[in-house]
């Protein structure tokens, strides 16, 4: 139906009466029932009918007679005392002069937000122009500029305990190498941790494919993305063929069957309560092993984005961290049948993490495979960032419990790189606190 009016009056009127609104049938309707006037006592329409209209006055009632003189009069004297009044309050001026420094304000805001807006576009169109590798999003931002990355509401979460009143489900950043335990060859025993490696002079990088200006542009990344989300994403990380010698890398560790079940720090989960807390299968590389010279080169272009970061001049909270040490590389498997991760947090007790770094090589993945690692970040208790494990994807957060994450169930075989970075200093007490418990102990 489409609701129109019916005009009954004089045009030349001054004052407009009220309206009565009449029904019209719309194109292809067939209801007998139209061109009846809507009133009280006509039955009310039904939300099906996908009523429009368009109102014009009407003459059921007769216009209102004009003002006495009189009756202007006291209408004129009534609106000059208000006048009157609202000059002589005293603050008036003041508080005028207040709202308008305040709707200023609000403007250069306003104005300040857009101008970000536009930098960031002008960013990601030279970078889309130069066909170079794209960032993949601005988290908690004015431009959500890729729709991979999903917003979740926290309110749609299932809930669970607090983080302060569970076990450390961590990863120990202090276990044996798996690979080098399922190895028959004696070797000698390669450390945890190691120094972080700055790729010495630009020729370097460029050997490696790196250019220099790919390398500035996703360092600036990093540094205002940690600084201002807490997380940061890059697409198209390395490029297609390096990713692809990343993927057969980690698929022939897998097929070589020196993944084991990955493990948390507290001794209170192990066996099979471990099981029902994390499904992945684990196994530690430095990147120098035998068909490991992709990962290698993956840590290393890491390394020097991470140690550049951390010493640059408008490092921000980086600047707080002297990271000298990282992990070897975690290389992990999820086998799918919904095995998963449950929300924990990397470094709950200070034991020198302080930024996480993942790469992602799972081929033509689509949501419906699972494996979406949910991070729920501090100071957003009312939105959750949904991070998809796409190929070649790199992803920085930082470790501490900022940033309380989750794995979701896995449907297929997913596979993820993760190296952790560490500042000297809190790893140092760290170090201190564990040798006097054991000296005590």
């Amino acid at each position: 139906m489409q609701l129109t009016a019916k005009p009954k009056f004089d045009v030349r009127e001054a004052v407009l009466p009220p309206l009565e609104v009449v029904c019209h049938p719309m194109q292809g309707d067939q209801r007998d029932d139209h061109n009846v006037p809507v009133s009280p006592q006509t039955s009310p329409l039904r939300h099906d009918d996908h009523l429009t209209f368009a109102i014009l006055p009407s003459d059921t009632q007769r216009p209102r007679p004009p003002l006495t003189e009189n009756q202007t009069e006291n209408i004129l004297q009534r609106d000059a005392h208000s006048c009157t009044c609202i000059e002589e309050v005293p603050g008036n001026t003041r508080k005028r002069k207040m709202a308008e420094e305040e709707d200023e304000r609000n403007n250069d805001r306003e104005l300040e937000r857009r101008k970000k807006i536009l930098i960031k576009r002008r960013l990601m169109n030279s970078i889309v122009q130069s066909r170079e590798n794209i960032p993949l999003f601005y988290l908690y931002g004015d431009l959500l500029l890729i729709p991979n990355f999903k917003w979740g509401r926290h309110d749609d979460v299932r809930r669970g305990r607090s983080l302060s009143l569970e076990p450390d489900l961590s990863t120990p950043i202090d276990s044996g190498n798996t690979l080098e335990a399922s190895s028959h060859l004696h070797r000698p025993r390669t450390p945890s941790l190691f120094h972080v490696e700055v790729c010495p002079d630009s020729q370097s990088l460029e050997e490696g494919g790196i250019s220099q200006e790919w390398f500035a542009d996703v360092m600036k990344l990093v540094i205002d993305d940690l600084n201002e989300y807490g997380v940061c994403a890059v697409d198209g990380f390395l490029g297609a063929e390096r990713a692809e010698q990343i993927f057969n890398e980690v698929g022939a560790l897998h097929s070589q069957g020196v993944f084991r079940d990955g493990q948390v720090v507290s001794r209170q989960v192990q066996g099979q309560a471990r099981g029902m807390i994390r499904g992945d299968k684990i196994t530690w590389v430095t990147g120098g092993e035998p068909n490991c010279s992709g990962i290698g080169q993956l840590v290393s272009v890491v390394d020097s984005l991470v140690a550049k970061a951390n010493k640059h001049q408008d490092a921000g909270q980086l600047a707080d961290y002297n990271i000298t040490w990282r992990t070897r590389a975690m290389v992990a498997c999820y086998p799918g049948n919904d095995t998963h991760y449950v929300k924990h947090v990397d470094n709950p007790n200070g034991d020198g993490r302080c930024i996480t770094a993942i790469y992602y090589v799972n081929k033509a993945w689509t949501r419906e495979d699972g494996g979406v690692l949910r991070i729920y970040p501090e100071g957003c208790s009312d939105k959750v960032a949904e991070i998809e494990p796409l190929f070649d994807r790199m992803l920085f957060f930082w470790s501490d419990r900022r940033n309380p994450h989750e794995v979701l169930p896995a449907k297929i075989t997913r596979y993820a790189i993760t190296v952790w970075y560490l500042d000297q200093k809190e790893r140092e007490d760290y170090l201190a606190r564990v040798h006097n418990t054991s000296t005590n102990t």
